[in-house]
């Protein structure tokens, strides 16, 4: 609440469970921002690391991939990563941070889409380029 009656973003750490679980923090912000006369700004959201089922499998899933699956742009065996997101300009900037690691971007869709790619789907770590 203190959030919207000042007029700042909102901006939230997923540090474990279902980013769906943050939907009602994100509505009450809204609400806020509305009664208090405000202009509700782009909400933020931040998790960190690999989202995992377990320990273990996130350990398993390692960071690896990201660092010995670089390639530079136009390499034949470049691999993909997709990412989700309903904000132009925030997709914007996420294409740009998959090119710069070294991947080619695939934009799946609105943030709902995201969960076509979280772990335990078939696209999650399917190690494909952008084509297939």
């Amino acid at each position: 609440m203190r959030t919207a009656r000042h007029g700042l973003p909102l901006m939230l750490a997923i540090i474990g469970g279902s980013p769906q679980r943050f939907g009602p923090y994100i509505d009450l912000y809204r609400r806020a921002a509305d009664q208090f006369g405000k202009h509700p700004h782009p909400v933020g959201l931040h998790s960190p690391g690999f989202v995992a089922d377990t320990d273990e499998e996130a350990k398993e899933l390692g960071c690896h991939d990201l660092e010995e699956g670089a390639r530079p742009s136009g390499a034949p065996d470049r691999k993909a990563i997709a990412i989700a997101g309903d904000d132009p300009d925030d997709l914007t900037v996420a294409v740009a941070v998959v090119e710069g690691l070294g991947f080619d971007p695939v934009v799946a869709g609105p943030l709902a889409e995201g969960l076509r790619i979280q772990p335990g789907t078939e696209l999650f770590g399917a190690n494909t380029g952008a084509a297939h």
